[in-house]
């Protein structure tokens, strides 16, 4: 049978079905549907209010699941996630931890163990874990690039107050050591620098540092050789180091002015005493093989210029605290022995490495040679030892200090045989 033929027998079947002479009533069934409609429709007060409430908690909820299904960050804060995904975060706290891992859950114990023994909420707001295909830690990634030689697990420490990254790393050591200084701690009446530097002085906060200059370039840990300090760079060139007490605070700044194109600080001597006033005192020291250089002091602040004597080469503030750690570096390793310190010039002393050579180990337990560098491009040796020059008035080349073990210059001269002969008779002159 054709399609045609269908049709045909099902337009002859509708005629003559029994409902064929049915006539409806237009006005009837218009009531009704409009009678169906009213009580559908009729849940009004609370009832209807619940059910419209449900549908959008419910819509919510499933959007909620999507999105964090689809991110990668579902199981943050269950198995042994200690001290990640705070429930509520401290509100008094600015600072932000994202550890981002190539793996779903953190598994490293290491890692682990630090959020156990470290009291987290001292120092940080929030703290989350993420996978490093989830969408947060792409775009973390994208705007804060992993650098060269860094693997996961990284964490990224942020300013949220700034909304600015300031420390990352994939040292756990590093880690454990910076966290601590980002504790706030209530402000003290203990007094600041006088001056300032860059816009941070003595005694500032580290929080205060990171605020003004963000995530430095280089961080070191406190050794037994010295405290924390941190490096910024312009470029790959060095322009500022600051050191951090114990206490959080900042011991030491060092800015090399001629070096950096962006910071604010005074470059000439004009410049100097426009912001600093007039020096408390000044001398000239050894700079290199064939100069003396102009050394302005400012209470504790310390202005070097260049051999010229107008051109500020760096500034460096400090703390009696930290000179004293530094000036201790080169006094005698042993009791009852000597250090030396000998400046080489441009015509070196000839034989007077031979001397200090002879008498290592015996009346000299720290011998210490100061010469400027052959490659003009590296850090100057006689640069990074100011509070030495200056402790000593070191002015002259081709000098040697001998100091005892409390720090006295027993000798101080330019003749080799002096110093061979008051070595060589060391035990019986003390």
């Amino acid at each position: 049978m054709s399609v045609d033929d269908k049709l045909k027998n099902l337009r002859k079947s509708m005629k003559e079905t029994s409902l064929k002479d049915v006539k409806a009533d237009k006005e009837k069934t218009k009531q009704y549907v409009m009678n169906h409609k009213k009580k559908r429709f009729s849940m009004n007060g609370p009832k209807r209010f619940g059910q419209i409430g449900a549908s959008i908690m419910g819509m919510a909820a499933l959007m909620l699941f999507v999105v964090y299904a689809g991110s990668g960050e579902m199981n943050l804060t269950q198995g042994d996630q200690s001290g990640f995904g705070q429930e509520e975060a401290n509100e008094d706290l600015r600072y932000e931890m994202v550890v981002i891992d190539d793996e779903e859950e953190l598994e490293d114990k290491e890692w682990k163990y630090l959020y156990n023994k470290q009291p987290m909420e001292n120092y940080l707001k929030e703290t989350h874990v993420l996978s490093e295909k989830s969408m947060e830690a792409r775009r973390i990634l994208a705007s804060n690039p992993r650098p060269e030689g860094m693997y996961f697990p990284i964490a990224y420490v942020f300013d949220s107050e700034n909304d600015q990254l300031i420390y990352r790393t994939d040292q756990l050591e590093d880690l454990k050591d910076l966290l601590p200084l980002l504790y706030q701690s209530p402000e003290s009446d203990e007094e600041k620098g006088e001056y300032t530097l860059s816009g941070i002085t003595i005694g500032d906060s580290f929080n205060t540092v990171l605020e003004q200059f963000g995530e430095p370039d280089i961080y070191s840990p406190s050794t037994e050789q010295g405290p924390s300090y941190v490096v910024y760079k312009e470029g790959k060139t060095t322009v500022m180091g600051v050191s951090v007490s114990e206490e959080n605070k900042v011991s030491e700044i060092r800015v090399e002015v001629a070096k950096t194109k962006e910071m604010e600080v005074p470059r000439t001597m004009k410049s100097v005493k426009e912001q600093y006033g007039e020096p408390t005192s000044s001398m000239d020291i050894v700079c290199s093989e064939r100069d003396t250089c102009l050394v302005e002091q400012f209470g504790r602040l310390n202005v070097k210029y260049k051999p010229d004597g107008e051109t500020v080469e760096y500034i460096e503030y400090d703390t009696p605290e930290s000179e004293d750690k530094f000036i201790q570096a080169f006094l005698p390793k042993e009791k009852g022995t000597l250090s030396a310190i000998y400046v080489e010039g441009e015509n070196e002393v000839e034989g007077m490495q031979d001397v200090m050579k002879e008498h290592r180990g015996l009346a000299l337990s720290n011998p210490l040679s100061i010469q400027e560098p052959s490659n003009p491009l590296s850090p100057s040796t006689y640069n990074v030892m100011l509070p030495v020059f200056l402790t000593y008035n070191l002015s002259e080349h081709g000098e040697v200090l001998l100091l005892d073990d409390e720090g006295e210059v027993v000798l101080r001269t330019k003749e080799i045989e002096k110093v061979d002969e008051f070595l060589e008779n060391w035990d019986e002159n003390k």
